[in-house]
């Protein structure tokens, strides 16, 4: 739901999804993804490095996993953190 609301521009419904998402799956990676991807099309860069960054502490503390390169890519500029 988060990446149809984020392509049609309805970005505060898209966080809200994405939000959702997260909150129900912490450990999805495609959840935090589409969260990110809905900040970064509503322009919110700062939001979106804050998502990235407690995905990737999640996924360090519960499973001892770096996020996958995928969702590094939509970052560049975190991957050295």
């Amino acid at each position: 739901m988060a990446k149809r609301l984020t392509t049609a521009g309805r970005y505060g419904e898209a966080v809200a999804a994405g939000l959702a998402a997260v909150r129900a799956e912490p450990l999805r990676e495609s959840a935090h993804q589409a969260l990110i991807d809905a900040h970064l099309a509503a322009g919110n860069r700062a939001a979106a490095q804050h998502q990235y960054l407690q995905c990737r502490r999640t996924l360090l503390e519960e499973l001892g996993l770096e996020p996958s390169e995928a969702l590094r890519h939509l970052l560049p500029h975190m991957t050295s953190r």
